[in-house]
């Protein structure tokens, strides 16, 4: 025989022995996904009927080949579940990691804010404190020039009418003329000037602008009137002088007196009129010496009253110079407080323009970080949510001659299924779950509720006579998952999802009063398709489309509708007016309620090899573990 037909025939008996080793034994698998207990029971007693028998041999070759393929299936679901998680963990601390730091930078602007509302509140208080004490000064100053009118200054006057017609037939008009032309020389010579300008001018309180506007004059007079005969030397004929003298008060800063007011009976009568200083000289020098004695005591009197009076202004004067200067350093101060507390809002300005900057790079990193997050979460959970096993279960028992064997399968095969729900659930479901409890995590592994029986398989049955009985053994493959606790798709596992930013502080505006913010809605939700439940902060909010109240500055928002993608999203509400949002949800690519493969299903990779593309597909109808593969060459 030649070698090439040797090899042809080797090749034949290898496909065949394949052929033959992979030809499967017992029933199809049989979808019993959503029915009961009695319903599969009533599966599994209808199957046994036409289950056909096998040697032991072949039924255990065959649940070690499906053993081993769940063996393999599961060491690569841990293995996916393993990088899945560490990708997943990634993203948490990545996400987490950005979110402190958005957080910080939150906290140094607010606290650089703060600051700078502080300082702009000192400039308010400190220009309100220099404003009370110009006002201060200023009334200072109104009472001051009040109370200088209450104090008279004090002059002693004289006034005299030569050659007084002995026949006047009006004394009355000589005698006033002599009061006005007193009256008028007293307000003229500005009594107490010199005091004021020494003290109240000198010292700030007034100026000298201010004194002389404010002066006006007021003169009271108590006069004595002398009529004195005269001599003429020559003639030695006798004439008549007449005499007013006296203590003239004068106020300064009063109002004219109407006795500066000239009549016309008085605009024909000479006065001569002139302020004593002393009777040696003078109107005075011509008057007897008794009346040159009651002028002296008058000078005298002149002089004691004008001390009070000079006591009482230099009184009036300190007082009033402590006021305005202890109010003058506070403006000084004042002006010096502002400008420095404006130099450090300027040195401040800088770093906040910094750090918001930063703030809105690392708001952008925090929503890619976000997004990448919740793929991660999605492909982690839909593993998870994926995770299925197939194990069998064989079970013996005897039957006696007189008992239907087909009936005794089907009671052994209903007590397979039996303690398959007993060991299963009492295998997984008591598992205990990690979680972390470190500050930041977020994801909570999913805890499994109960488990799910996605198809069967009878593998086969075998009978071996015992004396007078028989030992019946029967093989059933289960195919099962899981049904997961609801907080997986709950608001509870993605309330975490991004943090919540605390309101920005806004700093205060001066002189113009914050409008309130009305509390009905501020932010208007809209989604493709609605319905979505919308989250804020930890709380949820609504359904979409919605309109709802947020408090302004940083918040985070989370949509989440099942079948869907979660929209996460960082939002700055604003003081005022309505924020209107619009999202478009994606729906997944993973159905969740076929969720009973252990690879994908539909369509899962595609590459070009070869000049080919290749296409991996998991047919409906196919085994679990099992793959068919297309191969189109074009």
């Amino acid at each position: 025989m030649s070698y090439k037909k040797l090899h042809i025939i080797v090749i034949t008996i290898t496909l065949l022995s394949i052929s033959a080793f992979s030809q499967e034994i017992g029933s199809a698998w049989i979808d019993v996904r959503g029915k009961n207990n009695m319903e599969v029971e009533k599966i599994l007693i209808q199957e046994v009927s036409t289950l056909s028998s096998y040697s032991s041999t072949t039924i255990e070759e065959t649940r070690n080949k499906l053993e081993n393929e769940n063996d393999n299936r599961s060491i690569e679901f841990k293995n996916r579940k393993v990088l899945l998680r560490t990708a997943l963990n990634t993203a948490i601390d990545n996400k987490n990691d950005i979110s402190i730091e958005v957080n910080d930078l939150k906290d140094q602007i607010a606290l650089n804010q703060s600051e700078v509302s502080s300082l702009n509140q000192k400039i308010v208080d400190t220009d309100s404190s220099s404003t009370m004490s110009r006002i201060l000064i200023d009334g200072e100053k109104s009472r001051i020039k009040d109370e200088l009118t209450k104090i008279p200054f004090y002059e002693v006057m004289i006034a005299r009418v030569k050659n007084f017609p002995e026949n006047a037939s009006n004394v009355s008009n000589y005698d006033n003329k002599m009061s006005h032309e007193i009256s008028r020389k007293a307000i003229e010579n500005q009594l107490g000037i010199d005091i004021i300008t020494k003290t109240i001018v000198k010292d700030g309180t007034l100026t000298d602008n201010m004194v002389t506007t404010s002066l006006a004059g007021k003169a009271n007079s108590n006069l004595t009137l002398a009529l004195i005969t005269v001599e003429d030397e020559v003639t030695k004929q006798l004439s008549f002088d007449r005499y007013r003298y006296g203590v003239v008060t004068v106020y300064p800063f009063q109002r004219e007196d109407v006795s500066l007011t000239l009549t016309p009976t008085m605009a024909g009568i000479d006065v001569d009129v002139e302020i004593v200083l002393n009777t040696s000289i003078g109107i005075t020098n011509d008057l007897p010496s008794d009346e040159k004695r009651r002028l002296n005591n008058l000078l005298n009197e002149k002089k004691l009253k004008n001390g009070d009076s000079e006591s009482q202004i230099n009184r009036l004067a300190r007082n009033s110079k402590r006021l305005i200067a202890l109010e003058s350093s506070k403006i000084e101060r004042n002006n010096k407080a502002v400008v420095d507390y404006k130099e450090r809002i300027e040195n401040i300005k800088p770093d906040i323009e910094d750090y918001q900057n930063q703030l809105n790079s690392s708001v952008n990193d925090l929503t890619t970080a976000v997004d990448n997050f919740a793929v991660t979460r999605t492909d982690y959970e839909s593993h998870v949510f994926n995770e299925s096993y197939v194990e069998v279960f064989p079970w013996e028992g005897y039957a006696s001659a007189d008992e239907s064997i087909t009936e005794k399968y089907g009671e052994f095969a209903v007590e397979s299924f039996q303690e398959f729900l007993t060991s299963i659930k009492s295998e997984y479901l008591s598992e205990k779950e990690q979680v972390k409890q470190d500050a930041f995590s977020e994801i909570k592994e999913t805890k499994k509720t109960d488990v799910v029986l996605n198809k069967i398989k009878l593998l086969g049955k075998f009978a071996e006579s015992k004396g007078r009985r028989t030992q019946l053994s029967i093989y059933i493959a289960y195919n099962f998952g899981f049904e997961f606790e609801e907080a997986v798709e709950s608001a509870d596992l993605v309330d975490d999802v991004r943090p919540t930013f605390q309101s920005e502080p806004e700093p205060p505006k001066i002189d113009n009063p914050k409008k309130e913010t009305t509390k009905n809605y501020n932010v208007n939700i809209v989604t493709t398709p609605a319905g979505a439940t919308a989250m804020s902060g930890g709380k949820k909010i609504g359904k979409t489309p919605l309109q709802a109240y947020l408090e302004p500055g940083m918040n985070s928002l989370n949509i989440q509708k099942k079948g869907y993608k979660p929209k996460m999203d960082v939002l700055d509400i604003p003081n005022y007016g309505v924020l209107d949002l619009d999202y478009t949800l994606v729906p997944l690519l993973v159905d969740e309620q076929k969720n009973n493969k252990w690879l994908v299903w539909g369509v899962i990779g595609a590459a070009a090899i070869s000049g080919g593309v290749y296409y991996l597909t998991l047919p409906e109808e196919a085994e679990t573990g099992s793959i068919t593969l297309t191969i189109a060459i074009p």
